[in-house]
């Protein structure tokens, strides 16, 4: 990092810390001494960070029955993914080795860790990988077993052992998936191993169900299943014909189904792939989730393919292709994050660092920043937004 650049992100640094002060200071007096109307209340206490709200929930119970409300909660979130997207700045979740951690990126591509308190760990190299929904993170971690936490509010909570965790250790091959019921507006976990059940807990149950009906049948330990919208996604695998071996390539390139599984209605969907016709290749693609849309990434040396999910209540569900040329080569290993339309992560193997791309509608790359202070041997779970949800 240039000695310009670390003094300028200090005093910006500063002068956001001074600012948030500021705000405490202005809130605190006017607590002790005036009743401030709530329209301009809720103007200044959703523009603080999670850290102060929470302080601010010990003034009265009218501020703490204000920053604990599910409707401000859901608009503090919002507000917090649109803060980033416009300023272009990034938060990630990370995995380095059995250590999970997050980074922050600022709009010139330099990369801090950032501190929040205990940390924790995977309970082993091979734990899967799960994006954080609508704030929380579910991990599986040390004794096996399986948590939920609110970095932002420092809460962690333990859920009851599922089947797929066995006595004397963990199942073979456990996958998970975490989100959000739009319908209960309750989060649930769903999970198992490449022989049990599928299970579902909601959060606050003592219980996991059995549903039948499906598996989650991924190789690739990086495979992660995706929440957008009150749905999981994940890829299910198939060997190609007349290959033995699982090896790097076969795994990354086997052909594959994509299946839902609706946290309402709690019921298994093979969602339909791109056709040929339309210039799909069903060889190595991942999913991850693109601003609300299902979105199916591959990539061929410098040429990446991103598949959008569009879905509307009067039309059928359709792919829209988006293909960018990039400014280097890819390999097998690479990772891709959407950050936003028009904006995407990658880690490049083949360079040993990872990028930042910005593009167009025409798929033209329009810069490529190089991100400085982020090791390219972490794993990537995914973008990470602070909320204010309870555990």
């Amino acid at each position: 990092m240039r000695e310009g650049q670390g003094c300028c992100i200090d005093k910006k640094s500063i002068i956001k810390r001074r600012k948030i002060e500021k705000a405490d200071d202005i809130l605190e007096k006017a607590a002790n001494h005036h009743h401030i109307p709530d329209d301009i209340l809720f103007d200044i206490i959703i523009r603080l960070p999670p850290k102060s709200l929470h302080r601010f929930k010990s003034v009265s119970k009218e501020w703490c029955s204000l920053i604990q409300d599910q409707t401000f909660q859901d608009f503090y979130y919002d507000r917090r993914r649109q803060q980033a997207n416009e300023t272009h700045t990034i938060r990630l979740f990370v995995r380095s080795g059995d250590h999970y951690g997050f980074y922050f990126i600022d709009h010139a591509g330099i990369a801090s860790k950032i501190g929040v308190g205990v940390m924790f760990c995977a309970a082993t190299f091979s734990d899967p990988l799960v994006p954080a929904c609508n704030g929380l993170i579910c991990f599986l971690g040390g004794e096996n077993k399986l948590r939920v936490w609110n970095p932002a509010t420092k809460q962690i909570i333990t859920l009851p052992k599922p089947d797929f965790i066995e006595e004397d250790g963990r199942g073979p091959n456990i996958r998970l998936g975490f989100g959000f019921d739009n319908f209960s507006r309750k989060f649930k976990v769903v999970g198992c191993h490449g022989c049990s059940q599928f299970q579902v807990l909601t959060l606050g149950d003592k219980k996991w169900r059995t549903v039948e009906g499906s598996r989650i049948r991924t190789d690739f330990v990086l495979d992660k299943v995706i929440h957008v919208n009150g749905v999981l996604y994940w890829v299910n695998t198939r060997r190609r014909p007349k290959v033995a071996l699982y090896t790097m390539e076969n795994i990354l390139r086997g052909p594959f189904t994509i299946t839902s599984f609706n946290l309402a209605d709690e019921k298994f969907v093979e969602v339909p792939i791109p056709s040929d016709d339309v210039g799909f290749t069903n060889l190595g693609h991942r999913l991850c989730e693109l601003e609300g849309h299902l979105c199916l990434i591959s990539h061929d040396r410098n040429t990446l393919d991103m598949w959008v999910l569009i879905t509307s209540n009067e039309q059928r569900p359709q792919w829209v292709n988006q293909r960018i040329v990039l400014p280097f080569e890819m390999v097998y290993m690479d990772s891709i994050l959407p950050i936003q339309d028009g904006e995407i992560l990658i880690q490049c193997h083949k360079e040993n660092c990872f990028f930042l791309c910005r593009y167009n509608q025409e798929g033209k790359v329009l810069n490529t920043t190089k991100i400085n202070g982020l090791s390219p041997y972490l794993f990537v779970v995914g973008n990470y937004v602070e909320s204010l949800v309870n555990l």
